[in-house]
C-alpha cells in the first residue's frame, strides 16, 4: 500500500505467480486472525500515510467493513462454543455494516432456539465435509 500511495510504478499479471495453501491447522485458516490482521493494516495505513479527506473515508470504510466480517465469523465460533449471549451479540454488531437478510433471521433463532441453531450448524458442517 505505501508503494502505491508513493505513486510508483505498479503491473498486475493475470498469471497467478504464485499458489497459497491453507490448511485447517496453519494460522492463516483461522479467519478471525487474518481479519484482525487486515484491521492492523488498514489502522496502521490510516495513522502513518498522509491520505486525503477522500482516501481516509475510503480506509475507514474498509475497517467498518473488515470489523463486521470480524464480529460475524466471531459470533460463528461463539455460536459453536455455546455462547449464544455472545453470538447475538457479535451478530447484531455485523447487522449494522452488512444487513444481511440472513443474519436478520437468525438473530431472533439464536435467541428463542439456540440449540436449534447450533444443531443445525453442526449438521451443515457434516454434510458439507462428507461432500
Amino acid at each position: 500500500m505505501r508503494i502505491a500511495f508513493l505513486k510508483r510504478r505498479l503491473q498486475y499479471h493475470q498469471k497467478p505467480l504464485v499458489r497459497y495453501r491453507v490448511r485447517e491447522t496453519s494460522l492463516s485458516a483461522v479467519s478471525t486472525k487474518m481479519l484482525q490482521g487486515q484491521l492492523r493494516v488498514y489502522s496502521k495505513v490510516l495513522a502513518n500515510l498522509a491520505l486525503s479527506e477522500n482516501q481516509q473515508v475510503l480506509v475507514r470504510s474498509q475497517i467498518q467493513k473488515v470489523q463486521a466480517e470480524l464480529d460475524f465469523e466471531t459470533a460463528r465460533f461463539a455460536l459453536d462454543s455455546g455462547d449464544y449471549k455472545a453470538a447475538i451479540t457479535h451478530l447484531t454488531s455485523a447487522q449494522t455494516v452488512l444487513r444481511s437478510p440472513k443474519i436478520a433471521v437468525a438473530i431472533p433463532l439464536i435467541r428463542w432456539m439456540p440449540g436449534v441453531v447450533a444443531s443445525a450448524r453442526r449438521l451443515g458442517r457434516r454434510l458439507r465435509n462428507n461432500s
